[in-house]
């Protein structure tokens, strides 16, 4: 069921809930604002899921396949990914539309879709322990590494440097 699915932002909360600095009376105000957080982000979850598809906002069946294709697309190859003109070419829609359809099939843009997706990616490589974080992010298509930490730090909560450290259990 799609409500079983965990989105992104969901693992980055409980990637910082795993990782939490914070002790005492700091630490609990932390893991309850994230607990939070997740809730808010199951709850939005369920309520667009849940949403009947409406006539204004365009999206057939069709378009809706036509999405799914440009997402396995997107990321077939992360470290050159198509470009948003050939994606658009290979599924028949215009720029409007496609940002629009992706945005309502993925619930984020196509940029945010890659970047996660690179991101998991250089997460399962680092928890296999076989890469650096170095090897990591240029596997992924980053070259800038700096770049590289500092995203990855905002999506799972802690540095790729740690986290190649302390594996944390989630998928």
């Amino acid at each position: 069921s799609e409500q079983a699915k965990i989105l992104p932002q969901m693992y980055q909360a409980l990637n910082q809930i795993l990782a939490c600095p914070y002790m005492g009376k700091t630490r609990a105000l932390f893991l309850e604002g994230k607990a939070m957080e997740l809730l808010a982000r199951k709850l939005e979850q369920i309520r667009l899921e849940n949403r009947p598809l409406s006539k204004s906002a365009g999206i057939k069946s069709s378009d809706i396949e036509r999405i799914h294709y440009a997402g396995e697309l997107l990321l077939q190859d992360p470290v050159n990914p198509p470009d948003i003109t050939t994606l658009t070419g290979k599924v028949g829609m215009s720029r409007a539309k496609f940002y629009k359809c992706f945005r309502h099939v993925y619930g984020h843009s196509p940029l945010e879709h890659l970047r996660s997706h690179r991101l998991q990616v250089a997460r399962r490589l680092l928890r296999e322990g076989r890469h650096n974080v170095t090897e990591a992010g240029f596997a992924v298509g980053y070259s800038n590494l700096s770049y590289f930490a500092k995203i990855f730090t905002a999506e799972f909560g802690i540095p790729p440097h740690q986290f190649s450290r302390s594996a944390p259990t989630l998928p």
